[in-house]
């Protein structure tokens, strides 16, 4: 049973908007040459005479600003007045020297917000390519003679792009990043690109056909596309698809330092249905020619989503794929098609024979049906899927002035029970949304809390909250909702130490539980469902119902030093909150060429007192803002440090598995002299670390979904928090003190083994957990959606470790799962179950399961099993009568609260 908690995975959830607006696409698709020729030039744009910012520059009168967007119809608002200029010097990346009359394109958050104003089917194409937002809706200019072009980013600094003759670059400047040494640069490489054909069966070139990257290791196995090469769509009349600036793939990949190496590039065709192992080609120097990928005879796949008869059309996309259905790592790597304004989605070539897995995806829901493939060349198969099995919430939203609220987008925060979160209602000319929420796993669902609201810019919030109900399956209309104002929470200011410095500042409201924790302190809980906005001019504003007791603010973000919370009466106005922001530090390293550069971190230790961090309470995890964490791909790596207290610091260079650092530097200030400190560029850590370089088998290999060996240094510092290193691809070059070390190497599923005296290279074989055969003689056949479990658990073993924890880089969970079998289940099919077993004593348990719950049996015979390797077969007695009332009682319908 797997219990870690992946931290990776939290954090994409709480940044999601972030990363639409900072996540990295050098491999993203764009012209290979200037687009400025043909689009018309805005009005000349100069900065405001007083800077906005410390790294921010007048901008020249010469600074002629032209929009990229030739195409779209949108219109491009002008640069703000308060917009940070910023200097950023073109270079050739092998001569170094600057490159004068080079087109430099940038976008904002200005622009991805115009994303938004889309259609949504829209936002995943764009999303995917990021310079086709910079096309649309971006900004150009051009280098002067020094090289030097002046652009103008915003709070968060701009994206850029770089084009000179056949050359290009891409990065992020300014925002929370602290300039480098010597400022700002594009340094443009030479530009190449893949382009790739598609035949169909008949040898006539094919538009619309999906091609991708497949990656090879050294042994032959294909390592999954991580996400730094995006597949691309053969257009007419060639069919072709082209990959630009593939030269960006090795850097993105950063192979050097990691455990992994790709040894063979292959472009295969990508359609529902079909493994096309492609054709190989160098990434290093591509072919001049387009390479030409034949498809077999393919037939064709149209699918759409019904609601009561009729098609959905407003945020809904298909995906078709080959496998088991509810195959997650299907799910997220199929391509997604839009449907047409008559909900239909358009798959011109699908591979024939067998069946396919057609999953549709709306709203907050999924609804997936397996279909047979076409058998013939140019059949075509419809699919129509409907949301009779999802719970559906329909309505009609008013306005506060009681006119209908229509083609509007409305936040939905919400817990069904069986669901919970937030999501995005859509309402038609009508006012009426349809919104598509969850299968779930029972019939009924109650809505404890739904509150939909909108926050306009400048404005008071709108809010509707919708009174509890009992929900079932299918549709639940919920009337006219009226959009209102609600009552008042609080409202107030935030007071930024820099009056040109606007920056969002997270903050939650809290209200004091009538239960105190063990050790006597007080506990608050987030208040769910109010509204929260935050305007332009930094005044905030909360809305929603409220019960009588104690509020206060927490402020739980980073963008600015520690905000202590601030307590305040329920309607409460004005109120004004002091923000300071702190400052940066920057630093490069050079780590050593065999060493994961991910291992690394910077530690700073200030020297005197520093503002005391917010106490996160039960469920919150502590914020390190003095430990700055490596990343891959940067060469040479980098460390940023965001909203430090002024003072004087030790910094630390520190690798997991090391109790003293690899390196220290003193007397470190923040801020940081003008220039920067020289001491903190290019810090050399070769010959500084010694490592072991371990070859980890595991015995069978592992067939669950990211399992992978972790290794834990010992003895460790903290007995109840395990610090380990995962090993990505059962290789792990991992940084160790001076002199032999001992190692607990671990996997889940599999018996630790220990390693004494390890040096240099060691081999290390995990065996699995025994397992034994559990049967069940004579077991009726279950009726449909009824399925049963056997579950074996050893109390003792999980005592053992009791309230011990691990953490590496990415995830983390309970320690017992590594190093203890304390628990294994399997469902038990035609009367016979496998499980994996340790040493000592395990209680035995089944139990049915459905979408209407589960029901335990406890008359089993033997009700505890020996463990150990070797073991029997062992037949397992149970009650009929049992299984005869538990099937009655999962069949009745759940009782209404």
């Amino acid at each position: 049973m797997i219990r870690r908690i992946a931290f990776a995975s939290i954090l994409v959830v709480i940044a999601v908007g972030a990363w639409l607006w900072l996540r990295n696409q050098d491999g993203d698709p764009a012209p290979a040459a200037p687009l400025l020729a043909e689009q018309p030039v805005a009005k000349e744009q100069t900065a405001p005479a007083v800077e906005t910012a410390k790294d921010a520059i007048p901008a020249p009168a010469d600074a002629v600003v032209v929009r990229t967007n030739a195409a779209s119809e949108s219109t491009q608002p002008p640069i703000p007045d308060d917009a940070k200029w910023l200097e950023v010097l073109v270079v050739d990346a092998v001569t170094q020297q600057p490159i004068a009359n080079a087109e430099v394109t940038w976008t904002t958050s200005a622009s991805n917000a115009q994303v938004q104003t889309l259609p949504p089917e829209e936002w995943p194409a764009l999303y995917n390519d990021q310079e086709l937002i910079a096309r649309r809706f971006g900004w150009t200019t051009r280098s002067n003679a020094s090289g030097i072009a002046r652009i103008a980013g915003d709070a968060n600094g701009a994206r850029v792009f770089g084009y000179a003759e056949g050359h290009f670059a891409t990065g992020y400047v300014g925002g929370q990043r602290t300039p480098p040494t010597g400022g700002w640069r594009l340094e443009l490489q030479l530009d190449q690109t893949l382009r790739v054909q598609v035949l169909d069966a008949t040898g006539q070139t094919a538009a619309g056909v999906t091609v991708k990257i497949r990656m090879y290791q050294p042994d032959a196995t294909e390592k999954p596309n991580w996400g730094w090469v995006q597949p691309q769509t053969t257009a007419a009349p060639d069919g072709i698809a082209e990959f630009r600036h593939i030269q960006t793939w090795l850097a993105n990949q950063g192979q050097k330092k990691r455990e992994f190496e790709i040894t063979s590039w292959r472009a295969s065709v990508n359609i529902p249905g079909l493994d096309d192992a492609g054709i190989e080609f160098d990434q290093t120097n591509p072919p001049a020619e387009p390479i030409v990928l034949h498809m077999p005879a393919t037939g064709r796949l149209t699918a759409r989503l019904l609601h009561v008869g009729q098609p959905l059309t407003r945020n809904v996309a298909f995906s078709a794929y080959r496998g088991e259905a509810g195959d997650t790592n299907q799910w997220n790597t199929a391509p997604q098609v839009p449907v047409d304004e008559d909900g239909w989605a358009h798959f011109p070539h699908v591979a024939l024979g067998g069946s396919l897995n057609v999953l549709a995806r709306a709203g907050n829901g999924t609804i997936d049906q397996s279909v047979e493939a076409p058998t013939s060349i140019g059949q075509e198969v419809r699919a129509e899927l409907t949301t009779d099995s999802i719970f559906v919430l329909t309505g009609r939203l008013l306005g506060p002035d009681g006119k209908l609220f229509t083609n509007a987008k409305v936040t939905a925060n919400f817990d069904l029970g069986i669901m919970s979160g937030g999501g995005q209602v859509e309402t038609d000319a009508q006012g009426r949304f349809v919104w598509v929420t969850t299968k779930g796993y029972k019939d009924t669902a109650q809505i404890k809390r739904l509150v939909l609201s909108q926050s306009p810019v400048g404005a008071s919030p709108l809010r509707v909250s919708v009174p509890p109900r009992d929900i079932t399956r299918g549709i639940n209309d919920l009337g006219d909702l009226q959009l209102t104002t609600g009552p008042l929470v609080v409202s107030g200011r935030f007071d930024l130490d820099s009056a040109e410095t606007k920056t969002h500042v997270q903050f939650n409201v809290q209200r004091l539980n009538d239960r105190r924790r063990r050790n006597g302190t007080e506990t608050w809980d987030s208040l769910q469902g109010v509204t929260t906005a935050q305007h332009p001019d930094s005044t905030f504003e909360v809305r929603g119902e409220t019960q009588p007791g104690r509020y206060r603010l927490f402020f739980p973000g980073y963008s600015h030093l520690p905000i202590s919370p601030i307590e305040f009466v329920v309607g409460t106005k004005d109120l004004v909150i002091p923000v300071q922001l702190g400052y940066q530090l920057a630093a490069t390293c050079i780590p050593p060429e065999e060493l994961l550069a991910s291992q690394l971190r910077g530690v700073l230790r200030p020297s005197g007192e520093v503002p005391a961090e917010p106490d996160m309470g039960r469920w919150g995890r502590d914020f390190d803002r003095y430990t700055a964490r490596v990343w891959d791909g940067n060469d040479p790596a980098q460390m940023q440090w965001h909203s430090l207290p002024e003072g004087t610091y030790t910094l630390e260079l520190r690798t997991t598995g090391l109790a003293t650092p690899i390196l220290s530097i003193d007397d470190v200030v923040v801020p940081p002299p003008k220039g920067g400190d020289p001491r903190l560029q290019g810090i050399d850590l070769r010959g500084k670390v010694k490592t072991v370089k371990l070859q980890i088998t595991l015995s069978p290999a592992s067939t669950a979904s990211g399992n992978r060996p972790i290794v834990f240094p010992m003895p460790q510092a903290d007995e109840k928090k395990w610090q380990g290193i995962m090993a990505r691809e059962n290789l792990l070059v991992m940084p160790v003190a001076a002199g032999p070390i001992n190692l607990m190497v671990t996997c889940e599923g599999y018996k630790p083994q220990q390693l004494q005296g390890a040096e240099q290279e060691a081999k290390v074989t995990l065996e699995a957990w025994p397992s034994v055969d559990l049967t069940f003689a004579n077991l009726p056949k279950l009726p449909d959606g009824i399925t049963l479990w056997v579950s074996i658990y050893n109390q003792n073993a999980q005592k053992q470790y009791y309230n011990v924890q691990y953490s590496t880089e990415h995830q983390g969970g309970p320690l017992d799962s590594l190093l203890a079998m304390s628990s294994s289940n399997s469902e038990i099919k035609d009367g016979k179950a496998t499980v994996q077993i340790g040493e000592g004593n395990y209680r035995i348990s089944a139990y049915l399961s459905s979408d209407n719950g589960s029901k335990s049996l406890k008359t089993l015979n033997p009700k505890e099993i020996q463990g150990g390797a070797n073991l029997a077969p062992i037949t397992v007695q149970w009650s009929e009568d049992e299984l005869r009332a538990a099937l009655e009682e999962l069949r009745k319908p759940p009782e209404k609260k």
